[in-house]
């Protein structure tokens, strides 16, 4: 959250280097500005589906520090205080890391193919400073951040990006005001298990430290006088082996058909089930997305002793969430039911919203995810748990074994899996779906202002009267004239939530 006179001083949003973000960040401190972190979670957002993706994010973020170092180095930058000079410096400088985890990856590798000697010492001196030092940080690192930093992951994932954010650092020292900004993607689904495209790097990384392994071993049986420098340097070349081992899993990208991320809520709201006689009842909303949510209902008994209505899968209803601190937005959502789960007393209703519906009705599906903060918390402090040193280290070996065996098994099955996708591109329609969000939100925020949403119980009653009018229960298209509408292939666009006669979600 910027103030904006704070942003006029700095002149507007910055555009040297393509990380905008620290760069105008930068020019308000050296005027003088104060920041500050509030530790609370307020919003989240989206981050990278596929490895392809993740990279591309990180190298423009190590691209852009590179650019702000060279073009604005912070040491000679006015206006900063010495504090805040070392904190970008920092900052910057932090972007060097696949440099140096290319050095470590490599380095034991240049004794063991070629005799050069790089680590001079002998194994008790390795136990008594080198060891001891890790351990003793080890040990600090997790009595301070166990439960936001866990032994050894921070390794692994600077492992996977460390050859491909290479060369772009490199790339950027050659010719800094050459970069482009890329945006990254964030609604890819991913409809089945594949290898990443940019795979062969990794591979290649993952294959010398494995040889590394096997020369230690064969200079073990060859080389009885270096033991001592082997034990060091072979114990050096499993280490890293290991971590790549783990960061290999990276390229083997899983399934993801949901384009839309569920976010755990617990919002109340009132449901209308029924079309003749609509009953309302209770209920609570405990998690939701832009596209659908889940609501719990607790089943009841009628005071004649019969059972409270409850919908059916492909029953189109109305709820109404409950938004004490912001009634203004509470509106009645069509929905259709997908799935009914009986827990006990209660009913679980997984429900899809109807696409059709007007521009306040989305505002009350943005509020029911977005509008509460504590969510948010929630999910954050649901992660924040402590992982002792033992068992973390544990952790990170059964990650290198499952991420070699799972990303070995996918590298052989991938032939017979670009052969399948070739047929599938052959024989089936390509569909081009509208992305998730602009479905639920729209591309425009300034559509013409449309009559505010009746209330549930008129809802309810409108409902009923389409039904009559019609002679037929009403389903997700209910009120169209097109009969063909339930009919319309997959791969056709139909009006969705983006607004009228905009490409949008066709239910299947």
């Amino acid at each position: 959250m910027l103030r904006r006179k704070a942003l006029d001083e700095a002149g507007g949003f910055a555009g040297d280097t393509i990380t905008e973000d620290a760069e105008t960040a930068l020019g308000i401190h050296a005027r003088g500005w104060k920041s500050l972190y509030v530790d609370h979670a307020m919003i989240a957002g989206l981050q990278p589906e596929t490895f392809v993706s993740f990279i591309e994010q990180r190298g423009r973020w190590a691209t852009g520090m590179m650019q702000l170092l060279i073009l604005k180095n912070p040491l000679k930058y006015g206006g900063l205080s010495i504090t805040q000079k070392l904190c970008y410096l920092n900052s910057m400088t932090f972007w060097l890391f696949p440099l140096v985890r290319m050095t470590f990856i490599l380095a034991p590798l240049m004794y063991l193919f070629f005799g050069l000697q790089i680590f001079v010492a002998t194994i008790e001196e390795v136990a008594v400073y080198m060891t001891s030092y890790m351990v003793v940080n080890l040990m600090i690192q997790n009595a301070l951040y166990g439960k936001v930093r866990w032994p050894l992951i921070s390794e692994i994932y600077e492992t996977a990006q460390a050859p491909y954010l290479s060369a772009a650092i490199f790339k950027t020292f050659w010719n800094p005001r050459g970069a482009k900004f890329n945006v990254t993607a964030k609604d890819e689904v991913l409809i089945e298990d594949f290898v990443s495209p940019i795979y062969k790097p990794m591979v290649f990384i993952f294959t010398l430290t494995l040889l590394g392994v096997v020369a230690a071993a064969v200079r073990w049986v060859m080389y009885p006088g270096d033991h001592n420098i082997i034990m060091v340097v072979g114990g050096w070349a499993v280490y890293n082996f290991l971590l790549v081992g783990a960061a290999l899993r990276a390229v083997a990208e899983r399934q993801q058909r949901r384009s839309v991320p569920r976010v755990p809520v617990n919002v109340p709201a009132t449901v209308a089930i029924g079309v003749d006689n609509p009953s309302f009842q209770s209920a609570t909303v405990v998690d939701a997305s832009t596209s659908g949510c889940r609501i719990v209902l607790r089943t009841r008994t009628n005071a004649d002793g019969s059972s409270a209505p409850l919908p059916v899968k492909g029953e189109a209803f109305y709820f109404t969430p409950e938004f004490p601190k912001s009634p203004h937005l509470e509106n009645a959502v069509r929905a259709q039911v997908q799935s009914v789960t009986r827990e006990g007393e209660t009913v679980a209703l997984g429900v899809r919203f109807d696409p059709d519906q007007p521009m306040v009705v989305r505002e009350t599906v943005a509020h029911m995810i977005f509008g509460d903060s504590a969510s948010w918390e929630a999910v954050r402090a649901s992660r924040h748990k402590q992982m002792g040193l033992v068992r973390g280290m544990a952790y990170v070996l059964s990650l290198s074994f499952q991420g070699i065996y799972h990303t070995l098994r996918a590298l052989a099955n991938e032939p017979a899996r670009q052969k399948r996708a070739r047929i599938r591109e052959r024989t089936e329609e390509i569909n081009e779906s509208t992305p998730a969000h602009l479905l639920a939100f729209g591309e425009a925020f300034d559509p013409a202002a449309p009559s505010r949403p009746v209330s549930l119980l008129q809802a309810a009653i409108s409902q009923n009267a389409a039904r009559g009018a019609d002679g037929r229960s009403p389903d997700l298209q209910g009120g169209r004239s097109d009969a063909g509408a339930s009919r319309r292939p997959a791969g056709r666009a139909c009006a969705g939530l983006a607004g009228r006669g905009r490409p949008g979600f066709c239910p299947v």
